[in-house]
């Protein structure tokens, strides 16, 4: 389990993939049948006002699988189409649209900091062409594709990184596309290294941003003294 892991961890470190897996480990990977996860465990223990409205956020918006279908620099903001529930969401994400990704897939979680929208990647990305190839395999593995289907099954999410390899295999000809499924013989995930608060914090906030509280003011005018001082 651990070396496997570690073998996902070292071939996808230009995807930052373990900083992926233990993010999506800590809020959505239960070690048993009604085990509290990571993040539940923090919110039980105590956080600061800011630091808990964020993990909310978080964990009342579901991971699902989505496409880039706008970039607009200009205005700084990106648009995803939601592959397994449908319709689209834009997010303000002035880095996120000069990289110009369009027809990039990827899980993630799209939820609300203050009066805008966070992208929280957590998962592999994967070229268009093999889009429809990951909403099999979360089929496969037994997604329900509805909102609450995506709540049961935050878990099968972190068996996308087999998956992914596999596409990656077919893409340099090892094994042949005509024959491989991107969820044939695929293991479940191994179990995610001891986390104790990976998202503890939540991500830095520009003084000019939207303050994670949710006031509506710009952050220096809000919470940032209370941060600050910690």
């Amino acid at each position: 389990g651990t070396d496997r892991g570690e073998h996902y961890f070292e071939r996808f470190k230009h995807l930052s993939a373990e900083t992926l897996y233990s993010r999506w480990a800590a809020l959505d990977y239960r070690p048993a049948k009604g085990a509290a996860t990571v993040a539940e465990r923090l919110l039980e223990e105590g956080l600061s006002a800011a630091e808990a409205a964020m993990l909310r956020a978080r964990l009342d918006h579901a991971v699902s699988l989505y496409r880039v279908v706008r970039c607009d620099r200009d205005a700084g903001i990106v648009e995803y189409e939601d592959l397994l529930l449908g319709g689209t969401i834009t997010v303000d994400d002035p880095e996120g649209a000069e990289a110009d990704m369009v027809g990039a897939t990827l899980p993630a979680r799209i939820f609300p900091a203050g009066g805008s929208r966070i992208a929280e990647p957590a998962g592999p990305p994967v070229e268009e062409t093999f889009a429809l190839a990951m909403v099999s395999a979360l089929r496969e593995l037994g997604l329900e594709l509805t909102p609450a289907g995506l709540r049961r099954g935050a878990h099968l999410f972190g068996r996308l990184w087999p998956a992914y390899e596999t596409l990656m295999d077919i893409t340099m000809g090892q094994p042949s596309a005509a024959d491989a499924s991107p969820i044939a013989d695929v293991p479940a995930p191994p179990p995610p290294p001891e986390v104790t608060a990976p998202i503890h914090a939540p991500p830095r906030v520009g003084r000019n941003d939207p303050c994670p509280c949710g006031s509506g003011k710009k952050y220096k005018k809000c919470c940032i003294w209370k941060d600050e001082e910690r």
